[in-house]
């Protein structure tokens, strides 16, 4: 079924699908080419899979995950790290402006995060045309709001897409699978000033008060001698991994200013072949350190000492 239009409100025109596995595809063709390589495909080989880029309210979602407010109960106290300027007092009747960083406390309603979708593309060759598709699908009444997110995902990309019943696993599986989701940055021992330069496409997207924030942790990090430091791309822009390999352990930073910054044990090449899903699912995780400045530094430290 080929589907044309901005977004799908339910399944009704997919019930014939119900019950089977399904996959939502779009061919490549020479029109799309910009669009699918705009997503965080890099050479349009089989077997590339991306976490796709957030370009839109699905694609956000489908990455970051959301928040579900809960407006009918009574808001509670939050903290949120920010950067600040005071006088500070020098003696001999002096002062000087001094910048700290502290935990502000402000008001909310409950909130429940719902966790991304995390439905990944992949480009596959069938008799010689190829498609972008997603992960196979499960046509269930419990899948029924996932399998609408996968359209809609695909419309708010490609403006199109076709749902077909799946007949790719058995080529999937035959096929090489390269994931791209994360840079690295040069290897070498850097000054933490010219590793913020490598680290300018993460960090120009924040507002200013939340920048100062992050980079002060990403300094704190930078200051434990990592061996390698990668920077996500595509859905998991946002994203920075600390490798410290006599510890194995590697340390991702979110650039979130209220997310936390989560801690693996294991070696590269697993930490690499990672869903974003798995990168937040707690069971997985040796550590989840909030990101609260009067403990941050301190379970950091006792981390990596």
């Amino acid at each position: 079924m080929i589907i044309n239009q901005s977004k799908i409100i339910n399944t009704n025109k997919l019930s014939s699908y119900k019950g089977t596995k399904i996959r939502v595809t779009l061919q490549v063709r020479n029109e799309n080419l910009s669009l699918i390589k705009n997503v965080g495909f890099k050479d349009l080989i089989a077997g590339e899979r991306i976490l796709p880029s957030k370009k839109g309210r699905i694609s956000i979602m489908n990455a970051e995950g959301f928040n579900i407010v809960h407006k009918n109960q009574p808001k509670i106290t939050k903290y949120r790290e920010m950067e600040i300027r005071r006088a500070q007092w020098t003696g001999g009747g002096d002062w000087e402006m001094v910048d700290d960083i502290v935990d502000v406390p402000y008001k909310c309603y409950p909130r429940t995060r719902h966790a991304p979708y995390n439905i990944e593309l992949t480009i596959l060759e069938k008799d010689g045309i190829k498609y972008v598709v997603s992960d196979e699908l499960v046509f269930t009444e419990e899948n029924d709001e996932l399998v609408k997110v996968a359209v809609n995902l695909f419309l708010e990309l490609f403006h199109e897409c076709s749902v077909v019943k799946d007949d790719f696993s058995d080529l999937e599986s035959h096929t090489k699978i390269i994931r791209l989701c994360w840079e690295i940055l040069p290897k070498g021992e850097y000054p933490f000033e010219e590793r913020l330069k490598q680290l300018h496409p993460i960090l120009n997207r924040l507002r200013p008060r939340d920048r100062h924030v992050i980079e002060n942790r990403l300094e704190i990090l930078h200051s434990y001698k990592p061996d390698s430091i990668a920077i996500g791309i595509n859905g998991f822009s946002g994203y920075t991994i600390f490798s410290y390999n006599k510890k194995k352990l590697y340390v991702f930073e979110s650039t979130q200013p209220d997310n936390a910054t989560y801690v693996f044990d294991g070696d590269w090449e697993r930490i690499s072949t990672m869903t974003k899903k798995e990168v937040l699912e707690e069971s997985l995780q040796k550590a989840r350190i909030i990101h609260l400045h009067k403990t941050w530094y301190k379970e950091i430290h006792n981390l990596l000492k």
